[in-house]
């Protein structure tokens, strides 16, 4: 489970000021500016801990969030969390979604990510498909596209090419794909398509190892094109290189998972047989035997039997190549058994034996079965004619069979090398690098490497393979090491605004994270850089036992794309209950982040694909004097404008000081009605709520005249406190 998956996610759980560089130093909040924030904390408890937030739920924290707005309209955090609000209400117009939207980008003009939501906003809202494409062509050409960054004039792009192929418009969607690249090349999806169109159309494979490498470099944490990469080198004969890509592509998988089971058994045959094709057979064998799981005895698909044939027979161990030999011919000659008139099952049990040379005296019985099921001329019953032609030593006549299908099929030209008839070295090298040229990623070309370094000869590639391997060269290794070196590509840092934190007020901390990488970078969920962080806070006494805050997660992905060197920074403010437990303690605050957080079955959190830990930063929060003459001094202020700290404190001091308890109540009392709306809704949200009926609090007078205060600050905040029953 991923904070991601969380269905309410930053609206259920967190405070968020976004700056494009931040504070200089910790902020002073006005008493609107600490209320605004307090009305934020309640929506959010107005949805904690509900799977499905009902109706009236949604709908009061949105009350909430729009008086907050209203209490500090510079607030971008507030504003992205109305508008996330709206959002989340299935009972809100659309309308009122996309003035949401629309209402936080006034404040916030640079975020890209919520720029893309509110176009697929406006198009879900256009009558037509003519309607959807005319609003994509004015935000891609017209004087709006003026106003969007290029990352996000390529995801509308994409959009509009999408629609493009829906309406069976091949070629406008090509030329949409090619306008998204040129306008970012960190956007995975054009790059995909691009590859793909390229693909589809039987372009050369030098076009496309160009075009799968540009899409490494968009989209270097899917294992799918670690795989893609690995293959690629595998059949241009860079054995070593795309070793490399499959370790990446398994590094990957602890985070994504492992491909279906056929696409899994596929991957592992080619890094099975890479690793033969580079001479590393133990390595080869050890990969398919893990397959096992550590039971000697369990079944393997028949495709790594024969890669593990192939791994102990060219390492010599032949008392191991035998015993796989035998275990995989029985189930082949099972599965013709189950099916005798499938000729594709008997030609596959008499190629293993012509291939591993073994059980060639058993294959009388075969033969005449083929030479029934198949035609006289058939290549494949002539290819494996003179195979056994050759393997019984014949090798005048299996030269004269295997000869007319030299040029057209590297397995009979295999066969035609390492026939006996070729008695001249040289001529046989040839032979074996046109076999290891036309076919270097399959067994019959690693096979013919074999043999050409035993001859003390060199594979020789054509220049085709030689440009693609020099291509991959050019990669930045960090791509590979992606999962094990994060750092190499990200800086992620949490930073305290100030060391101290007065009760009553937030803690301020500064979040950053820096493209580090040589590459531009995406950025958001499915994209290179995970754009949500998780910030973990406890508070303690200095000698007591620490008390953990909810954790808090914050959204990053204010950027679609972060250029070498570019951050992306958040000012966070954290109004959290604990940190008003005993004004007369004093309290050490620890905060620590979590990019990527990935939830374990423990209900511990770790960093995730590209996640990264920050250090941990200590806020101090010192105790308030609570002498005498310090609490006379804060009752008189309640006659003039009480700050925010007084207010916060002394419903916690009456409690806990009972023989001053009840004079501090009197006070709240009397003051309550000349306190200004905003004064007042902070008092009523700082009060102790009581577990029971109202009236059986010490502030049960209090809590009656804020019933009766008709002013909707007030009216939200006991809202707040006394949530819906969503059973009713």
């Amino acid at each position: 489970m991923t904070i991601g998956t969380l269905k309410w996610g930053l609206l259920g759980l967190c405070i968020v000021i976004w700056s494009g560089a931040g504070a200089a130093g910790a902020e002073t909040l006005t008493p609107s500016q600490q209320l605004a924030q307090r009305m934020a904390r309640l929506a959010r408890q107005t949805l904690a801990g509900q799977q499905e937030p009902g109706p009236e739920q949604v709908a009061q924290a949105r009350k909430l969030l729009d008086q907050a707005v209203a209490l500090d309209r510079s607030n971008v955090e507030l504003a992205a969390l109305r508008a996330e609000a709206a959002s989340l209400d299935a009972g809100a117009d659309p309308e009122a979604r996309r003035k949401a939207l629309a209402g936080y980008l006034r404040v916030n003009p640079s975020d890209d990510a919520a720029q893309l939501r509110l176009i697929g906003l406006l198009a879900d809202a256009a009558q037509d498909v003519p309607a959807r494409a005319e609003l994509y062509q004015r935000m891609l050409t017209g004087p709006a596209a003026e106003q969007l960054s290029a990352p996000l004039r390529s995801r509308v792009a994409v959009q509009a090419a999408v629609l493009a192929r829906e309406q069976g418009h091949t070629r406008e969607f090509a030329q949409l794909i090619q306008q998204a690249l040129r306008l970012d090349t960190t956007n995975a999806r054009a790059t995909a398509e691009a590859y793909l169109l390229l693909r589809d159309r039987g372009a050369s494979l030098l076009d496309q190892a160009q075009a799968l490498l540009a899409l490494l470099s968009a989209d270097p944490t899917n294992a799918t094109v670690h795989l893609q990469v690995a293959s690629m080198l595998l059949h241009a004969g860079a054995y070593e290189q795309s070793i490399g890509w499959f370790e990446s592509a398994s590094s990957l998988w602890r985070y994504t998972g492992a491909p279906e089971d056929a696409a899994l058994v596929g991957a592992l045959n080619e890094w099975a047989t890479a690793l033969i094709g580079a001479g590393r057979y133990d390595d080869a064998a050890a990969l398919v035997d893990s397959i096992r799981a550590g039971d000697p005895d369990a079944a393997l698909p028949v495709s790594l039997m024969s890669v593990l044939v192939a791994a102990h027979d060219l390492s010599g161990k032949s008392e191991a190549a035998d015993r796989a030999f035998e275990k995989m011919i029985q189930r082949l000659d099972e599965a013709a058994g189950q099916a005798p008139d499938n000729m594709d099952r008997r030609v596959d049990n008499v190629w293993a034996r012509l291939l591993y040379n073994r059980q060639i005296d058993k294959l009388d019985e075969p033969f005449k079965q083929l030479n029934t099921g198949m035609k006289a001329d058939d290549p494949v019953l002539k290819r494996l004619t003179g195979w056994r032609l050759m393997r019984q030593g014949k090798s005048e006549e299996a030269a004269k069979v295997l000869e007319p299908l030299v040029k057209s099929d590297p397995a009979a030209a295999l066969a035609m090398a390492m026939n006996k008839a070729r008695a001249d070295d040289s001529d046989r090298l040839a032979q074996y690098n046109q076999v290891y040229r036309s076919a270097p990623g399959n067994m019959v070309g690693v096979l013919a490497a074999y043999h050409i370094r035993k001859l003390g000869g060199r594979p020789q590639l054509t220049d085709e393979s030689q440009t693609i391997q020099r291509l991959a060269q050019q990669v930045p290794d960090s791509l590979r090491r992606i999962t094990v070196e994060p750092d190499a590509f990200i800086k992620f840092e949490l930073e305290s605004i100030g060391g101290r934190v007065a009760y009553g007020q937030p803690v301020q901390l500064r979040l950053s994270l820096t493209n580090t990488s040589p590459i531009a970078l995406s950025v958001g969920p499915g994209a290179t850089i995970p754009g949500t962080a998780l910030i973990i806070v406890t508070a303690s006494a200095p000698d007591g036992k620490p008390r953990p805050t909810q954790p808090l997660v914050v959204n990053l992905a204010r950027r679609l794309r972060l250029n070498p060197g570019q951050s992306i920074k958040a000012h966070l403010m954290i109004d959290a209950p604990v940190f008003a437990i005993a004004p007369n303690q004093s309290l050490i605050i620890r905060n620590v982040a979590i990019l990527n957080p990935v939830l374990t079955p423990q209900g511990q959190y770790q960093p995730g694909l590209m996640g990264v830990v920050s250090r941990t930063q200590t806020v101090m929060r010192p105790g308030i004097d609570i002498t005498d003459k310090a609490m006379a001094e804060r009752l008189a202020s309640l006659k003039s404008e009480p700050d925010c700290g007084t207010l916060a404190a002394l419903p916690i001091l009456a409690v806990m000081m009972p023989e001053q308890g009840q004079k501090i109540i009197t006070d709240l009392n009397a003051v309550y009605g000349k306190l200004d709306a905003a004064r007042r809704a902070w008092l009523i949200s700082c009060l102790p709520l009581p577990s029971k009926a109202a009236s059986d609090s010490p502030f049960a007078e209090l809590l009656k005249a804020a019933d009766a205060d008709k002013d909707p600050l007030v009216q939200n905040v006991r809202k707040a406190q006394s949530p819906p029953d969503t059973d009713k």
